[in-house]
């Protein structure tokens, strides 16, 4: 069976506390049977009541209480996990052991790609993305987009229209138009984290809106925003390439309209929070950080919490007009 895989797959490395971001919060971490025994063995007294008193049973599964800001209730301030501090990976439940690896199985091939809420992921796709192909001897060879089974052409045609965006000289209509587009987002997002209080707010996401300004004053930081987001055009294309091949992995069987709209939904929201981050806190501020911040953040929005995913595809028919 031949193997399709993300380019960094067999390179990550976790950065442990040196790690911006957490893997630990903002989604649910279900604790799996195997890991379940595991835990109820241990025989340190204190470590294992600890554990065990923090693992709640919903319906048919158990997983790890969250506290109120969304953390895993095993996540210690310093940002390191309290079970592999003290055993190894091999005692961690599945779901944390693989993260941010997924993989599957589907037309006759295996899919692996990582989770870019994963700051390291994140931060893999905008330098660039590339993938390989693993024969049935064990070569691995470098795979073309438009080589990639059953998904080149949505990839290559998703590369096109954002390409066609960037490079579209926008009039002072469609600036306007653009920016009540903006508006709309930051709302319905904002609706959205006071509605799921694991879903932290990313600082500067939407400060831009809060104060009134002036028409001209807006069509200034717009044009001013998309000068320089010409520049950044690749990684919008390397994200969608990236979340085409990611989101066909685990959801093979989803409608490729609906993918396409999922997709392009998440890039305008990332393109709406990028113009109020920068233009509050500066265009020099626009460095691979900043954007790897915003792209995880989506990231996360969007692929831990299957809820939303309805919300966020209505952004597509929103910037649809340029997007």
């Amino acid at each position: 069976m031949y193997t399709i895989m993300l380019g960094i797959y067999n390179d990550f490395l976790c950065i442990a506390d040196k790690c911006p971001s957490t893997c630990c919060s903002g989604w649910k971490i279900v604790v799996d049977d195997e890991a379940y025994v595991r835990f109820d063995s241990i025989s340190d007294i204190s470590l294992h009541d600890d554990i065990i008193s923090n693992i709640i049973s919903t319906g048919n599964e158990r997983r790890f209480i969250n506290h109120e800001d969304g953390r895993c209730a095993m996540l210690d301030k310093d940002g390191l996990c309290r079970i592999q501090r003290n055993f190894d990976e091999k005692m961690l439940c599945n779901t944390c052991r693989k993260f941010p690896r997924l993989i599957s199985k589907h037309g006759g091939f295996i899919w692996m790609s990582m989770a870019a809420s994963c700051p390291v992921v994140a931060d893999y796709i905008i330098d660039g993305i590339s993938f390989y192909m693993i024969n049935d001897n064990g070569s691995i060879l470098p795979i073309k987009l438009q080589d990639i089974p059953f998904i080149a052409d949505e990839i290559l045609d998703l590369q096109i229209i954002i390409r066609d965006f960037f490079e579209k000289k926008k009039d002072s209509r469609e600036f306007i138009n653009l920016y009540k587009k903006f508006i709309y987002t930051a709302d319905v997002i904002m609706d959205i984290i006071i509605e799921n209080y694991d879903i932290t707010y990313l600082e500067g996401s939407f400060d831009y809106f809060e104060n009134d300004k002036k028409p001209e004053e807006i069509l200034f930081d717009i044009e001013k925003f998309e000068k320089l987001m010409l520049f950044k055009s690749k990684i919008f294309s390397n994200y969608a390439s990236y979340k085409i091949y990611t989101r066909y992995l685990e959801y093979p069987n989803e409608n490729v309209n609906d993918r396409i709209c999922y997709v392009l939904g998440e890039i305008f929201v990332i393109y709406t929070i990028s113009f109020s981050f920068f233009s509050v806190k500066g265009f020099c501020e626009m460095d691979k950080g900043s954007l790897c911040k915003i792209f995880n953040w989506v990231y996360r929005l969007s692929a831990h919490n299957s809820k939303l995913e309805e919300k966020l595809k209505v952004f597509y028919y929103i910037g649809k007009f340029v997007l």
